[in-house]
């Protein structure tokens, strides 16, 4: 599976691991996943880890799905959103989401290339790669 989602505690966090060549759907499969899971509360923090991204998403198919994300705000509910991203490819491809989905949703989106400075940037402790999924 190209995209996978972890609900990891302590810490109120979503991981999102985005590996290999991931599609539209699994993106849209992985959201929709996390919004309707009993676990999820609004304004989680989430952080989708790129760094295993062999191939980006078509562009066109991220700008047409993100332009039209509005349907997210209401589940979503907020809070923080962190991309890490350790390839230029695939830290040019957050920062393109984020830029687009600011306008969309009001869910705070940084772009990292490093796990630490997310993880600072959500409030979780610097060593918080060794949070147990739940």
């Amino acid at each position: 599976m190209a995209v996978d989602v972890q609900f990891l505690t302590p810490g109120e966090l979503v991981l999102i691991l985005v590996s290999g060549a991931p599609t539209i759907e699994e993106v849209r499969t992985a959201i929709l996943r996390v919004l309707h899971d009993a676990r999820y509360r609004k304004g989680m923090s989430v952080l989708w880890d790129l760094r295993g991204m062999e191939r980006a998403i078509p562009t066109d198919q991220l700008q047409e799905f993100l332009g039209t994300a509005g349907w997210i705000e209401p589940l979503r509910g907020g809070g923080r959103t962190a991309i890490v991203a350790s390839e230029p490819l695939a830290y040019g491809i957050g920062r393109m989401a984020t830029t687009i989905l600011e306008g969309v949703i009001s869910t705070q989106f940084q772009v990292f290339d490093d796990l630490e400075q997310a993880y600072a940037w959500l409030g979780l402790p610097p060593d918080a790669e060794g949070l147990t999924g739940g």
